[in-house]
C-alpha cells in the first residue's frame, strides 16, 4: 500500500524486551507504527500479569492478530487511541476490569 509507514522494528523489539524483563504492569507498544498487533501479545499480557496494554499511536485496523481477547481479562487500561479502527470486536465486552474506554471515537 502506497504511503504506508514501515513498522519501527527496533523500537518494537526494545518495548517487547522491557515488557518481559521489568515488573511494571504496563505493556507499552505505542508509537511503533504497527499495522497489526504482534502475534501472541495478548497471552504475554496474561503470563506477565500486565494491567495496561498501550497500543495507541499506531496504524491498527483490527485486534484479531494479537491472540484471544479473553487473555486480556486482567487489563485495567487498554489504550487504542490514534489508530484506524472502523469498529471493535464483540469480544471487547469480556474485558470487565477496564477502567476507561479503549478509544474515544472510532474513525
Amino acid at each position: 500500500m502506497f504511503g504506508r509507514k514501515p513498522v519501527n522494528k527496533a523500537k518494537l523489539e526494545h518495548k517487547l524486551y522491557l515488557a518481559r524483563e521489568t515488573p511494571e504492569p504496563v505493556f507499552d507498544l505505542s508509537d511503533c507504527s504497527l499495522h497489526d498487533v504482534p502475534t501472541g501479545i495478548y497471552s504475554l499480557c496474561r503470563v506477565f500479569l500486565k494491567e495496561s496494554l498501550l497500543l495507541n499511536n499506531n496504524s491498527l485496523t483490527s485486534l484479531s492478530s494479537g491472540g484471544e481477547l479473553k487473555d486480556l481479562q486482567l487489563l485495567k487500561i487498554l489504550n487504542l487511541s490514534n489508530n484506524h479502527f472502523n469498529n471493535l470486536p464483540d469480544d471487547i465486552h469480556l474485558l470487565k476490569n477496564l477502567q476507561q474506554q479503549p478509544v474515544k471515537e472510532i474513525m
